[in-house]
């Protein structure tokens, strides 16, 4: 194996932030083609959306069971709050996994995180980006290339059930009983190669299972119960059931972020985890199909928002329906309620906007002389698609913002049309990865930006390519990239109902009666 530079790729790092130099002209003409169109604008939201009179939120463990050999009842479950961050885009095809699995690791970079990454897509593409290596390196051939083989071979004793090895797998004893079995908690597994010593590992996972998709089919049909206003006693639990799941898993290994990949669909799932999450990115491609996909996004929003909300009665929606508020007769017993969040729109990822990975850079020296690069996309066609994906992103932020849906302006880290980022609504800027990407999963079980140059070396070479210093500042530039969005969204203020630091879940008061309870439309207390 040739000589490794001694950090090398870790002084590229440090050397700046990555500029991408990007000719306005293409966004203005966007700007000017827009002016004036008579587009449809996204459904008004409600403003406010705080705790309701006469409810207050209590603990809700009471009635929680643990599976036997399982973790026992959680103290100060109530109290904790982790972010959560979500990364979906309805378009497939987008870099969703890998940004998830990136982003995870630069958040997990920093010593004082923990970082649940939680796999809710039914393909289980981040199951096999996280554990490749540690799969297909197994001694035991029984387990070898066997994914969910090797996770059951990695429960702690007690929890060899199967119930406990994924999403799927912990809700079906609950599913197929109607709600009326105890819901298990999956076990967060230790990614063994993400951040941290062998003793104390800051990045965790949760499987989806082979058949997530019935999680949704299930909520789905749940959902269309309670919209049509029946009022079965089980069906106040079961709206809650995932997010109380990913929730619980994420308080077992203490997690400070939860991120979220959710599949390329517009699904109940979907629509349920995205609406109780602080912040949400959206991967695209310089395509007009995610021009699309934020074009559906910003027409559909406020619609998906008041199925959980109610429209102009919080009383008629899912979220107080898992509270047990339209439960006829006496006090309801809501174990798995939703709590009051309000989602922001962090910016869009816009990845393989260039065609060409490792093009040459030209140095661009800046006041404290570090090495900052500049690259631009090639071609006017790849610059005018990169354009309009860049302001359809924006015309999602500004639509959403104005109802208190995005994160506001002046939060970001560097003005808009810039050619730094994050910047407003475009969270990164990523071009096309380079040959070899999945094969750092397999043989390195982490992604391209966060190898060493010992592993870099290492895995070049085994390619029978050899290193150079356009490989490592290309390693560098991804790394710079993901953690200068770690650092934006850990600035980020966790979104919650009146501010608190905590879930409000809205439960009723001990000794009030719901039917008795006033609402307040305008939202105050």
């Amino acid at each position: 194996m040739p000589p490794v530079p001694e950090n090398d790729i870790y002084q590229r790092v440090n050397a700046g932030p990555r500029k991408i130099e990007f000719p306005l002209t293409e966004y203005r003409d966007c700007e000017e083609r827009r002016a004036g169109a008579n587009d449809q604008r996204a459904a008004e939201l409600p403003v406010t959306n705080r705790p309701r009179k006469h409810e207050i939120a209590v603990t809700h463990m009471d009635h929680f069971v643990p599976e036997e050999g399982g973790p026992t009842q959680l103290a100060g479950l109530q109290s904790y709050r982790p972010k959560i961050i979500v990364v979906w885009n309805n378009k497939g095809g987008v870099a969703k996994t890998t940004t998830t699995h990136s982003l995870a690791f630069a958040l997990a970079s920093n010593s004082h995180n923990k970082v649940l990454m939680v796999d809710c897509d039914g393909q289980q593409n981040l199951l096999q980006l996280a554990f490749r290596k540690a799969v297909y390196t197994d001694q035991h051939d029984e387990i070898a290339g066997d994914y969910l083989a090797y996770l059951s071979s990695r429960l702690p004793r007690g929890l060899r059930t199967g119930s406990s090895i994924s999403l799927e797998a912990a809700s079906r004893k609950f599913r197929d009983t109607n709600g009326t079995a105890e819901l298990c908690v999956p076990h967060a597994f230790e990614v063994p190669d993400g951040p941290g010593t062998r003793n104390n590992k800051r990045l965790f996972f949760v499987a989806a299972g082979e058949e997530f998709e019935r999680i949704d089919a299930f909520l789905t049909q749940k959902f269309q119960q309670i919209n049509m206003g029946q009022e079965a006693a089980e069906l106040h639990n079961c709206p809650g059931i995932l997010f109380h799941q990913i929730w619980r898993a994420a308080y077992s290994v203490g997690a400070t972020y939860v991120v979220l990949d959710l599949a390329p669909a517009i699904n109940t799932t979907n629509k349920l985890l995205l609406m109780h999450s602080d912040y949400f990115l959206t991967p695209c491609l310089s395509d007009q199909f995610s021009q699309r996909a934020l074009e559906r996004l910003r027409r559909d929003f406020g619609k998906w928002y008041r199925e959980f909300y109610g429209g102009g009665n919080p009383g008629n929606g899912i979220r107080m329906a898992s509270r047990g508020w339209r439960k006829v007769g006496g006090m309801p017993k809501a174990d798995w309620p939703l709590p009051d969040m309000k989602p922001q729109y962090a910016g869009a990822i816009i990845s393989g906007y260039t065609a060409n990975p490792t093009s040459i850079l030209t140095p661009v020296s800046n006041q404290s002389g570090g090495l900052q690069q500049q690259e631009s996309p090639e071609g006017h066609l790849a610059r005018l698609l990169h354009a309009q994906v860049m302001f359809f992103a924006n015309e999602l932020g500004r639509e959403l913002s104005s109802r208190g849906f995005a994160v506001p302006a002046d939060k970001f880290t560097h003005p808009a049309r810039s050619n730094m980022y994050p910047q407003p609504y475009v969270a990164a800027c990523i071009r096309k990865s380079t040959s070899g990407w999945e094969h750092t999963s397999e043989k390195c079980g982490k992604p391209w930006a966060f190898l060493t140059e010992i592993e870099l070396a290492r895995m070049l070479t085994e390619m029978g390519r050899t290193t150079d210093a356009r490989q490592r500042e290309s390693v560098a530039h991804y790394r710079r990239i993901y953690l200068d969005l770690a650092e934006f969204l850990s600035r980020l203020e966790i979104s919650s109902a009146g501010g608190a630091d905590r879930f409000v879940f809205n439960m009723p008061k001990l000794g009030h009666d719901n039917n008795d309870a006033e609402f307040d439309q305008s939202g105050d207390i």
